[in-house]
């Protein structure tokens, strides 16, 4: 009797401890999900990058480059961004992700040469 209670207190007194450390909450991400996630967040910078660099090239077309300007750094921080995720999951698995770095490279030698700026 004394061992069965003796069992329930420190099975209670454990459970206690763990959800009030946080033991209770979902542990961190998978090294799958990381890149999965890295990936997701890369494709969210190209979309807006390319918003960014169409609405450069259309106002540039209409009012001229100054109007333009502030789109086109837009445009090149994202794609930098973009750039910098896909590099690193090509270094985790080589080859894979080369495709959408060699077309981020050529959108910012596109910004560069439309914008006039190489920044």
């Amino acid at each position: 009797m004394r061992l069965g209670l003796y069992v329930t207190v420190m099975v209670w007194l454990g459970t206690a401890i763990t959800v009030g450390c946080g033991g209770g909450e979902r542990r961190s991400r998978s090294k799958s999900s990381r890149w999965k996630r890295l990936q997701r967040e890369a494709q969210e910078y190209c979309k807006k990058g390319d918003r960014s660099l169409r609405t450069a090239l259309r106002l540039k077309e209409e009012r001229g480059q100054t109007a333009a300007d502030p789109y086109f750094r837009d445009a090149r921080e994202y794609f930098q961004r973009a750039l910098g995720i896909y590099e690193e999951l090509n270094r985790r698995f080589p080859g894979k992700f080369r495709p959408m770095i060699k077309e981020i490279q050529d959108r910012l030698y596109t910004i560069t040469k439309e914008s006039g700026f190489s920044g």
